[in-house]
């Protein structure tokens, strides 16, 4: 057998799966300037504080609300190495103390339970 049968039954798939995915690639393209002007006005909110590790590997977003600050989005170059874990390690007691000093409260979302619990 040289192979042709595998890459022939490879291509083959369900008329729903391929139709998800015309509509999908056809769609991306209308839609990413509104995509990038998002982002761009995402970034630049006044409200949020962008927080960068020393190693420049994580971020994590700050946010100003009405009942305090809001531990936001963080990301982090290679997900599940500690690089986010390291930044809040580093952030939270500075952030903590400032938020004590001058009686703001500090409220988070967690991405999981285990995040969750920290």
């Amino acid at each position: 057998m040289d192979g042709t049968g595998i890459l022939a039954r490879g291509r083959e798939g369900n008329v729903i799966d391929r139709a998800i995915s015309l509509a999908c690639a056809l769609m991306w393209w209308p839609c990413y300037p509104l995509l990038a002007v998002m982002q761009i006005t995402l970034i630049h909110r006044p409200t949020a504080t962008y927080y960068m590790s020393a190693e420049r590997d994580a971020v994590i977003a700050i946010s100003t609300t009405r009942k305090g600050w809001h531990v936001s989005d963080h990301g982090s170059a290679a997900p599940g190495t500690a690089q986010g874990k390291n930044l809040r390690t580093a952030l939270l007691p500075h952030l903590t103390e400032q938020a004590r000093s001058d009686n703001i409260s500090i409220h988070a979302t967690a991405a999981n339970a285990k995040l969750a619990a920290l």
